[in-house]
């Protein structure tokens, strides 16, 4: 049993107060750094009419020295009505405070029921555990860190539990936090612990995807661990953690506490040296993923309610603006200041610089931070801190779909611009004369009664009292209904958020004094977003492995499944696959192309075909070797993302080329489907228009069709200002996902590859059949022999395309790491293995490189007659580089002579010269040439012998 009191709401309503009432046991001694443990039951009744001690802390946001509280904290607060006005059971609000994981109170003096309780709802405000106590971690599993999180879910339990007895539904109940509350909240969507123990969220300013509230970067969570051991008198001893946390646990909670200062590196950044983290996939790890690659957390389809204040950056540009040491030194060393201060430190120093300079550029005009530019200022933060991560988490929730099976819950957002009688930029030392916007935190003190406490001296106005009715009422009807503004209301409907740009509600006219004090706008400060959007300043520094691995950069997320990540992390065949395959594939294809560009055989259409499908196979490569490593410009990722596709599908089409070259040569020779031989360039021409025109068509339709998957009915105006934000959702680079891939490549490449393969297939056929129309066995196996070399080469070219093709969509269907690592290691390779049938058969190269000029025809005349326009006969020949030709022009006679005409030494035509062949084979023994020559002497006729021979294949 439990001995409350009562409290009276602000509109005089009785409250039945729970207050101190343990949800865990004392985390202290053996404890320490350890996940919660249920409280035990008490017997007999137990007083409950007091606040427990807050967490103990030290406020880095008031700047503050002493040290408050205890580290038995794990106390929570219980609100219920009186006089309920219904037998049903109520819903419930549970409140996780915000200061950044180090600071803060779910007590009463702070957020306790005054406002909220003017409704007919149960409310919990609870304590966790903060600063290195909650949230310090050693990367093992011995302390995995998240502990102040777990302490929340394990408030969610007690409530499952519990607050039935209090006429609590644990069936509707509600979390909503504020800064580091509201992250809380969107972890706890994402944590498999707190599957099922919520039903709605809020995060008011803060998601975790805002750089201070992302999971700690690989390696640093047990390097400050590890510096804090070293700050309290206990080291880590060689590889094991055993002894530090041993001595730690001994440690005073004072001395851990007052450490974590030593952390900053400019005035109080990094503002939390100990985030969450990534912990260990072991029993009752509470998230093993970073919340970017969870395009589908379990809450996904609940109802969610986020936004910002206008000013949010204001909690620091004020100290700043008004300190002024801290002033002077952010001017003085603002390249040292904003990489630490924003959370982009992580990057290699050029990155570093050039966010830096974008920044600067952006906000300063390149200038230093003066009078004109201090709002500007407050929007960096206000950007850099808040509207990235939530606009980030925004787009995977709303535009995500094709990455997941569930539809989002509804989604409303919120700006809150309301300027009140006090500011919470007096707290954070920006004093009381100067006016900053509307500050992080703001909205809070019309939510509880939290300015009776840090504000006596303003009395409300009348604004004030409007906005705190309606601010409470949205909240409350949102935990009862899912939707803020039912069709009963009386205030204006809000409309959930679908896609961008942004519905948004406007709590406040602080910039819109003409408009109503409280209204639905669109577009949510996009122009600021877009600048992030592009900066990717807080994405991780992956190295090109990590990168690899992980696909992020190709639309791959890290599979969920535990084996396929533990296949990938073995690395080095895939990192030598790719990395070596890809280098030896630029170098061969470079190799192969310059080879054959020196012949001069290869102005055919044959030859100029192989070179073009060359050229766009290595472009393709290298655009994948830049791509593979991690793309951090958004617009370089999107416009290598389209290239590879383009280049992908022209060498196809390429391929495709040859192919349907030699079927049509192969019919016209064999006489089956006579046809005129068309003129090089016409021919070259249609196969250019083919090759580049049809890929650059299916970029087309797969940004048509990203465009209708996230619903986006944008204007040609807005083209070309919205592609780079909306086709480029995040780490998408690739198209490797969703309808603008299966539409835009996938399906075209798989009918460029069957109708190559056809087509292939076809001119096979047909060789073995002119083959067999040849009588002398010999002229028969050496015809097939030379046909089908080249043949079979384009169809080894187009299966090896094909199995690339396979693999890349089975990676991308199936969300599979194994089949990513095998496509990244197939696509890498696939030029070593182009280059090797290319060059590295020497009948092949023979067949494309033999030299046109050759020595001069000696031989002898014979069977002269005369005839219209010339003298004909039969020229034998000795030569023995004319024994090959011998064979091929016999066939393309097709049981007649080839005549050549010749005018002066020029090649002018090719007709049949219908003679009997068995006079002539005879005379053929080395090679054979039909002449028609020119009235001209006969010695003409044998200088126009040195003229070029044509090649039939």
């Amino acid at each position: 049993k439990l001995i409350g009191r009562h409290l009276r709401s602000h509109d005089g309503k009785g409250i039945r107060a729970f207050l101190g009432i343990p949800y865990a046991e004392p985390p202290v001694g053996d404890l320490r750094f350890r996940p919660p443990v249920a409280a035990k039951p008490w017997e007999d009744e137990r007083l409950a009419v007091k606040d427990s001690d807050i967490c103990i802390q030290r406020d880095p946001f008031r700047r503050d020295i002493e040290i408050q509280g205890s580290e038995d904290c794990l106390y929570l607060n219980v609100y219920t009505p009186q006089f309920p006005q219904s037998d049903e059971p109520l819903d419930v609000m549970v409140f996780f405070h915000g200061g950044g994981w180090q600071c803060g109170s779910g007590i009463s003096a702070f957020y306790g029921p005054d406002h909220l309780m003017d409704h007919e709802i149960i409310y919990v405000g609870a304590n966790f555990r903060l600063g290195p106590l909650g949230f310090l971690s050693t990367g093992q599993e011995d302390c995995p860190g998240n502990n102040g999180l777990k302490d929340q879910t394990m408030v969610l339990q007690w409530i499952q539990d519990n607050i039935s007895a209090f006429g609590g539904d644990k069936n509707k109940v509600t979390i909503f936090g504020e800064s580091a509350g509201g992250a809380s909240v969107t972890y706890h969507m994402m944590s498999p612990l707190s599957k099922g123990l919520f039903h709605r969220g809020i995060s008011q300013s803060g998601t975790n995807l805002d750089p201070w509230a992302q999971p700690a970067h690989e390696t640093v969570a047990p390097k400050r661990a590890a510096r804090l051991g070293e700050m309290v008198g206990c080291p880590k001893i060689g590889n094991s953690w055993s002894e530090m946390l041993k001595c730690l646990r001994k440690s005073e909670a004072a001395d851990i506490t007052k450490a974590f200062y030593n952390f900053f590196e400019w005035d109080t950044d990094p503002m939390i040296p100990f985030p969450p983290v990534v912990e260990p996939d072991i029993p009752g790890a509470f998230i093993t993923q970073h919340p970017r690659d969870v395009y589908e957390p379990h809450a996904i389809s609940l109802p969610w309610m986020t936004g910002l204040t206008s000013d949010e950056g204001a909690m620091k540009s004020a100290p700043i603006i008004n300190l002024p040491e801290l002033y002077s030194d952010f001017n003085t060393n603002t390249e040292k200041a904003l990489p630490i201060a924003l959370n982009y430190n992580h990057h290699e120093k050029d990155v570093q610089e050039t966010i830096t300079k974008n920044i600067r550029k952006f906000y300063f005009n390149n200038g230093k931070l003066s009078k004109e530019t201090h709002q500007n200022l407050t929007n960096l933060f206000t950007d850099g801190w808040f509207l990235a991560g939530m606009d980030e988490y925004l787009r995977i929730r709303l535009l995500g779909g094709n990455k997941r099976k569930s539809e989002p819950g509804p989604t409303y957002i919120y700006l809150f611009s309301h300027k009140g009688q006090a500011s919470f930029t007096e707290i954070f030392k920006g004093g009381r004369e100067n006016f900053y916007g509307t500050c992080h935190a703001e909205e809070l003190q019309y939510l509880f009664p939290i300015g009776k406490e840090l504000f006596i001296s303003a009395a409300p106005s009348k604004q004030d009292t409007e906005v705190r009715k309606a601010i409470t009422k949205l909240w409350v009807n949102f935990a009862k209904t899912g939707n803020p503004t039912p069709p009963e209301t009386r205030l204006p409907k809000w409309n959930p958020a679908k896609g961008y740009p942004l519905d948004y509600l406007r709590i406040g006219n602080l910039y819109t004094e003409e408009s109503p004090l409280i209204d639905m706008e669109l577009g949510l400060m996009d122009e600021r977003a877009e600048f992030w959007r592009k900066l990717q300043a807080h994405l991780p520094a992956k190295s090109f492995m990590e990168t690899l691995y992980t696909g992020h950069i190709h639309g791959f997320p890290p599979s969920t499944n535990v084996s396929a990540n533990t296949w990938a992390s073995q690395g080095g065949i895939v990192a030598l696959g790719v990395v070596l395959g890809s280098s030896i594939s630029l170098v061969g294809l470079a190799f192969a192309f310059i080879t054959y560009s020196l012949f001069s055989d290869l102005r055919s259409l044959a030859g100029t075909a192989l070179l073009s499908l060359l050229a766009s196979l290595f472009m393709g490569q290298l655009l994948f070797v830049v791509g593979v490593g991690g793309i951090q410009d958004a617009e370089l990722c999107l416009s290598l993302s389209l290239a590879l596709l383009f280049m992908k599908l022209a060498s196809l089409c390429w391929l495709c080329c040859c192919c349907h070259h030699s079927l049509t040569l192969f019919r016209s020779n064999a006489n089956l489907i006579p046809r005129p031989e068309a003129k090089m360039g016409r021919a070259l021409a249609y196969y250019s228009l083919l090759s580049w025109g049809f890929p650059l068509i299916m970029v087309a339709v797969a940004a048509a069709f990203e465009y209708k998957e996230n619903e986006h009915h944008i204007s040609g105006q807005q083209v070309s200002s919205l592609i780079i934000t909306e086709l480029n959702s995040k780490n998408n680079c690739w198209l490797m996902k969703g309808s603008g891939y299966i539409f835009g490549f996938l399906i075209p490449s798989s009918i460029l590859l069957f109708i190559g393969l056809y087509m292939a297939v076809t001119a096979k056929k047909i060789s073995k059949m002119t083959a067999g129309m040849q009588i002398d066995s010999k002229v028969r196996n050496k015809l097939e022999k030379l046909r089908g070399l080249q043949i079979n080469l384009f169809i080894r070219i187009l299966l090896m395309f094909a199995t690339v093709v396979t693999f890349g969509a089975i990676a991308s269907l199936r969300n599979s790491t194994q089949f990513w690592c095998i496509y990244s290691i197939a696509q890498g390779v696939q030029g070593i293995v182009t280059t090797l049938l290319v060059t590295c058969n020497c009948k092949i190269l023979k067949l494309y490189t033999t030299p046109r000029m050759h020595k001069n025809r000696k031989g002898r005349y014979s069977g002269l007659q005369d005839g219209e326009g010339g003298r004909y006969g039969v020229l034998s020949v000795t030569n023995p580089n004319y024994a090959e030709d011998a064979d091929g022009l016999i066939n393309d006679a097709d049981s007649s002579l080839v005549k050549m005409n010749y005018s002066e030494g020029n090649l002018i035509e090719r007709t049949d010269y219908k003679e009997n062949t068995d006079n002539v084979k005879n005379d053929l023994i080395n090679a054979l040439s039909i002449a028609e020559l020119s009235k001209s002497p006969l010695p003409q006729c044998q200088s126009a012998s040195s003229s070029p021979s044509g090649r039939f294949l």
